[in-house]
């Protein structure tokens, strides 16, 4: 804790290397999630809940499934039960990133969102 500053650190699975997420709450900003490199985990969905922002890594467009890493495909149906922005985040160069794009707007509305370089967010104004 530190003031008004609540960070907490939390064990996510980025097999084999030990991995934390974080969540940090002010009182005047609300809630942000961030995920760092894991596999989609409860830790950090039960977070997202509560949260004004989830900032989720998102390694791959692709449907196979990579050991330590979070796929578009399993991000989904987690996206749809949580009623925060998301930004997915550490992706891949991929030729299909517009048609990514434009299916998130379409079905999120702008609510989940790829992220970019140099991607500046205020948590509270999200």
């Amino acid at each position: 804790e530190l003031e008004d500053h609540l960070l907490e650190l939390f064990e996510v699975n980025h097999r084999p290397t030990p991995t934390f997420g974080l969540t940090w709450r002010t009182p005047t900003s609300g809630k942000l999630v961030y995920s760092c490199d894991t596999e989609p985990i409860s830790a950090v969905w039960e977070r997202a809940e509560s949260a004004n922002l989830l900032i989720h890594e998102c390694n791959t467009f692709e449907i196979s499934e990579q050991s330590g890493h979070s796929t578009l495909s399993q991000l989904l149906p987690l996206c749809r039960r949580v009623r925060c922005p998301v930004v997915l985040v550490h992706l891949s160069p991929s030729e299909n990133e517009a048609a990514v794009r434009h299916m998130l707007e379409v079905e999120f509305g702008g609510r989940v969102s790829l992220g970019q370089d140099h991607l500046r967010l205020e948590v509270g104004n999200v």
